[in-house]
């Protein structure tokens, strides 16, 4: 005869069915993390890796030795401690013998010494005369350091790009300080200002050819460039009015001297007139001149 439930006494609460009480958490080990990853996930990592023909048959038959996927990120884990703790090496033993450390660099790229390096620089990159010459030296030091062909094409590479950044930069400099050069120089000068440049111009090109680009092409230790800066020009203008008195009155006449008497004499020949009177621009040329006049004979 089966016993009957006994109902709960008044005021007290009814106890859960044990049935009803929530199952309880899984633990991590009886997780499955890798229940997802499918059967194929070997070659699904060649075919990823981008790998084909030997190379991939090879990585295909290193990862057949792994049990499954979670060992495979075990093997990974460690791969990358022993890379942090540089315990891995490059192959090449400690104190090499002449022979190990020939094999060693001819099966990794690199050179037995600098004049061995055949360089793979980028489309219009090239080393001017002055550079190959620096780097001459640099290659020696990067084959003692073990720096393959490769490795030593990618430093070349990154010099030149750097190079070319700190050129552009320079013109844009340059063009910024030829305008304002130009814009004091003008407000200085006045009327003058094409005259003096062209008197400058001229008087550089009398420099032999041979340091005449350079001399143009020179630099202040601030970086700007020598003609660049007003306070060159102005000096340069003041210094060749003073050598050459008749530079900017009668460029580039055989005789000076005789020109600016002869145009005197026309122009004193007006005088008294009532056009002399009017022709500003005749008197401001006979005060040149006389003031050039009184230059050549000081």
């Amino acid at each position: 005869m089966s016993e009957e439930a006994t109902p709960p006494a008044e005021g007290t609460a009814p106890t859960p069915d044990a049935a009803a009480a929530p199952d309880a958490a899984p633990t991590p080990e009886a997780t499955n993390y890798f229940g997802s990853v499918p059967d194929s996930w070997r070659t699904d990592l060649v075919a990823h890796a981008g790998l084909e023909g030997d190379e991939a048959k090879a990585f295909g038959n290193v990862l057949e030795r792994v049990t499954d996927f979670g060992a495979f990120a075990k093997n990974y884990k460690q791969m990358q401690d022993k890379i942090r703790s540089g315990e891995l090496s490059s192959g090449l033993p400690d104190n090499p013998t002449d022979e190990q450390l020939a094999e060693w660099r001819q099966a990794n790229g690199v050179p037995q010494d600098g004049k061995g390096y055949e360089l793979k620089l980028e489309q219009g990159v090239e080393l001017d005369p002055d550079q190959q010459e620096i780097f001459a030296g640099v290659y020696d030091a990067a084959a003692g350091l073990n720096i393959n062909n490769d490795q030593m094409s990618g430093i070349v590479n990154a010099y030149k790009a750097v190079e070319r950044q700190i050129i552009e930069k320079q013109q844009a400099q340059d063009g910024v300080d030829q305008q304002m050069g130009m814009q004091m120089l003008k407000e200085t000068w006045g009327a003058d200002y094409q005259t003096n440049v062209n008197l400058i111009d001229a008087k550089l090109n009398l420099l032999p050819e041979s340091v005449r680009d350079q001399f143009k092409q020179a630099r202040l230790g601030d970086g700007r460039g020598l003609l660049n800066s007003p306070e060159v020009m102005t000096f340069l203008a003041e210094t060749f009015r003073q050598a050459d008195p008749t530079a900017t009155v009668v460029p580039g006449d055989a005789n000076p001297s005789k020109t600016i008497q002869q145009e005197i004499a026309q122009l004193e020949s007006r005088m008294g007139t009532p056009e002399w009177y009017k022709d500003t621009a005749a008197q401001k040329r006979y005060m040149e001149l006389v003031d050039a006049q009184n230059r050549l004979n000081s």
